[in-house]
């Protein structure tokens, strides 16, 4: 897989270190493991000190996402985010495109190429209530290092899901502003508040200024504040953070960026009968969506559903020479993976026939028809506590199966666009009446999901019936083979 590098240059700079018990274990992307020495850093250039003694100059983007986060915070200087000046971090790529040329938006798109497309200018705006001390900055709305490693990670995650199509430009960080306690408890009046806070700390006149200069403006409370998680206007420029996390960053700039309804999950409760039997439909249950249930502290593995690529613009969808296939006939299909920073070869099947209701709800009717998708690893979401918020933080668990992705979508036929998603526990293993939106046993029960290799899903009224025939290739190159039976 090509890692592409990312480097923020605020400042050319060469660390030193030095003493016997600096030595570290770094990890590749393979995962294999060295110990050495950390010595300088210089963009991308990274020296090391083997055990043996012998140095190396290595590319820091040889390295796994976790060592390169150690080598930075070692290395790298803490920009000075103080709270009355303002700084732009500036993001240098490498490299962007899969092949060259932007993938052509879908026919009927809603959503705007501008919208989803290149590099971006985004405005970080940190609020403090007028009865909180400056201090509280670091404490409420996260430290300097940390607001600057949260668009590193964004940086990586919209390069990595929209291959290639989509990353930070330019981050601006306004002057801390401060809003008045009268404001009260509204969310989206706290937020205009601080807008227009940072329009005058920015020598602007209102915030319509801010809009025309940044293509997305994101307001950063604390938890303490208790202002809710978050808002993000829909095919807009604004949103607003409840809590300083990645997790409700990329949730938010997901709407941000023109994904409305939260990404749902279906569980059955017995495998006769998966689709209109007894089961428990999860709003906002999926598992590996920024915007499921599930907040997502990953940074580089993880990558939207199919669903939202389509919407997104990201990849195409037709009936030929398409990344997601529109099928009508029975027969073997072949899907590569999807989870790759460069897929190839068709990424998905979207079955041409309306599947019957998940449950026979009418509240599940909008999810029409099945998208099926390949991933090959993806990892658990779990919750453990968090005692500086006193609440439940999403952390990575164990290794997610290798399997099918069965998802139920609502496919609008006349813009040629897939606009909702409801995911299908394949495994049938738990009681569904132990799954609600926030515990340790929903993460558990969605932890692998997919439908293995020899096993079919039956969906007998609407004539359908998936089985997974076989998984093969390596690496970037697996596939998964699928017999479909359209009755």
């Amino acid at each position: 897989m090509r890692l592409i590098s990312r480097i923020i240059t605020l400042s050319f700079f060469v660390l030193q270190l030095a003493g016997a018990d600096e030595f570290i274990e770094l990890k590749n992307s393979q995962g294999k493991a060295i110990r050495a020495e950390l010595l300088s850093l210089d963009g991308d250039s990274l020296r090391i000190r083997r055990v043996d003694g012998r140095p190396f100059t290595l590319s820091l983007s040889q390295l796994s996402t976790e060592s390169q986060d150690l080598v930075r915070d070692a290395l790298e200087p803490e920009p000075n985010l103080s709270s009355s000046g303002t700084i732009t971090l500036a993001f240098t790529d490498q490299s962007h495109h899969r092949s060259g040329v932007p993938v052509p938006m879908t026919d009927g798109s809603s959503t705007d190429r501008h919208h989803t497309h290149g590099g971006k200018r985004m405005l970080a705006i940190r609020a403090l209530r007028e009865t909180e001390d400056a201090e509280a900055i670091e404490r409420v709305n996260g430290s300097a290092q940390e607001l600057k490693r949260m668009y590193e990670q964004l940086d990586r995650y919209w390069l990595f899901s929209s291959y290639g199509k989509l990353w930070v430009d330019t981050v601006t960080v306004a002057p801390v502003v401060t809003i008045s306690d009268e404001v009260g408890s509204d969310p989206k009046v706290a937020a205009e508040a601080a807008r227009n806070a940072a329009a005058k700390a920015l020598s602007k006149s209102d915030f319509k200024d801010l809009e025309n200069i940044y293509d997305f403006v994101t307001v950063i409370f604390g938890r303490e504040q208790r202002l809710g998680a978050g808002l993000g206007a829909v095919r807009g420029k604004k949103a607003k953070l409840g809590d300083f996390r990645y997790s409700t960053l990329i949730h938010e700039l997901s709407h941000n960026l023109g994904q409305g309804p939260h990404f749902d999950a279906w569980i059955p409760k017995q495998r006769e009968d998966p689709i209109g039997g007894l089961g428990v439909y999860l709003p906002s249950g999926h598992p590996y969506s920024s915007l499921g249930g599930f907040q997502i502290e990953n940074k580089n593995t993880l990558t939207e559903p199919l669903q939202a690529k389509q919407r997104f613009g990201w990849v195409t969808m037709g009936p030929k020479s398409a990344d997601i296939q529109i099928v009508k006939n029975s027969g073997r299909y072949r899907i590569n993976r999807f989870d790759v920073n460069e897929p190839h070869g068709v990424l998905g099947l979207l079955i041409d026939r309306p599947g019957s209701a998940l449950g026979g709800s009418e509240e599940t009717k909008v999810y029409s028809h099945y998208l099926l998708s390949f991933v090959a690893s993806k990892t658990a979401i779990t919750e453990q506590p968090d005692p500086v918020n006193n609440s439940l933080v999403a952390t990575l668990g164990k290794a997610m199966g290798t399997g099918l992705v069965v998802e139920r979508v609502e496919y609008d036929k006349e813009k040629g666009l897939l606009t909702r998603t409801c995911i299908v526990d394949c495994t049938y293993e738990k009681e569904a009446k132990l799954v609600t939106r926030r515990n340790l046993q929903a993460a558990e029960a969605l932890s692998n999901c997919f439908l293995q290799e020899g096993e079919t899903l039956m969906d007998e009224p609407a004539g359908i019936s998936i089985t997974v025939v076989s998984i093969g290739g390596t690496g970037s190159n697996r596939y998964i083979d699928v017999d479909l039976e359209l009755k």
